[in-house]
């Protein structure tokens, strides 16, 4: 596992299609951590937990690896309410850049190569998003709905470059909007009752994974095969925040959430069978975001703390 340093300050902005005024924020705080401790009532982080400083979120993260030189990045809402990245190029954290918009949720991303794609929320509860190549980023554009719920995204290459958003609508269920090349289409629903954000993650052509929290706060979980949509399957648990979904090999997933304890806990899929829920610490205050780092082949888990600060653990995948 790589040893991450800490990066710099978290510089927030102002909105899109307004005026970029940066402004430097003085959070104070030192790092918290806490002794190892498994189940409930854990309190503080664990050892190899990463406190990312001066930053203040008014959201969960999301992040999203396309398995280039800019490595894994890392996208929140800052006290702005604008949208901000931060890059992990294998070695080191580069500085918060600000990206613009006026977020009405946490932002949902995806990436493949060299390109990144981010997706919000904005203040008129349609769906926006900004694309970056080579780490240049051309604009927020507008894609229509109306939104209940923060965004997420799954992609994959096959015969053509597939993206998919998943939202919750204003009934509550599950809506997919998606692109081929470039080219999106109509907004399809996918029926459940949803509490949560969606997580979602693609682990080869043709296959999509998505998750939700259910109006009993279990983990819900439905999926896409070539063409065809399976589901709802219940996979228990009790959420208070998230899920969000990795996979680092085809045919395995590991999803994340914020137990009633406030810690992080994982439940991993190897391929063959879903495994017991498992206690990762911390106390977090937000949805998590999750991606495999292409590097190392561990998955990084990001997460609000309860001083309102970015931290990272990074483990092991299932």
């Amino acid at each position: 596992m790589v040893n991450r340093t800490v990066i710099g300050r978290l510089v927030p902005g102002v909105a899109v299609l307004v005026v970029l005024v940066a402004s430097f924020l003085a959070a104070g705080g030192a790092a918290v951590f806490g002794a190892t401790s498994y189940g409930y009532g854990y309190i503080g982080y664990l050892g190899y937990t990463n406190r990312i400083p001066n930053g203040v979120l008014t959201t969960g993260p999301d992040s999203a690896n396309g398995g280039t030189a800019f490595g894994v990045n890392t996208y929140v809402r800052g006290t702005d309410n604008q949208a901000w990245e931060v890059r992990w190029n294998g070695t080191s954290f580069g500085g918060w850049i600000p990206l613009g918009g006026v977020l009405a949720s946490e932002p949902g991303a995806t990436a493949y190569g060299a390109k990144d794609e981010v997706f919000v929320r904005g203040t008129d509860n349609q769906l926006w998003y900004n694309t970056a190549t080579n780490g240049t980023w051309a604009g927020w554009s507008p894609l229509g709905g109306v939104l209940t719920s923060g965004p997420d995204a799954d992609n994959w290459t096959g015969t053509t470059q597939h993206t998919d958003v998943y939202v919750r609508g204003t009934d509550n269920q599950l809506w997919h909007k998606f692109s081929d090349n470039g080219i999106w289409y109509f907004w399809e629903p996918l029926g459940g009752v949803l509490t949560s954000d969606p997580g979602a993650v693609s682990w080869a052509a043709g296959r999509a994974d998505v998750f939700v929290r259910g109006t009993d706060n279990q983990l819900w979980h439905k999926w896409l095969v070539n063409g065809v949509w399976y589901g709802w399957e219940p996979l228990g648990g009790v959420l208070t925040h998230g899920p969000d979904v990795a996979s680092c090999t085809s045919g395995h997933l590991d999803v994340f959430v914020i137990g009633t304890d406030g810690q992080l806990w994982r439940k991993g899929y190897n391929g063959t069978s879903w495994g017991n829920w498992q206690p990762l610490g911390g106390q977090w205050t937000a949805d998590p975001g999750a991606t495999c780092d292409s590097a190392t082949g561990f998955i990084d888990v990001f997460g609000r703390g309860t001083d309102n600060a970015l931290w990272e653990i990074s483990v092991a995948p299932s």
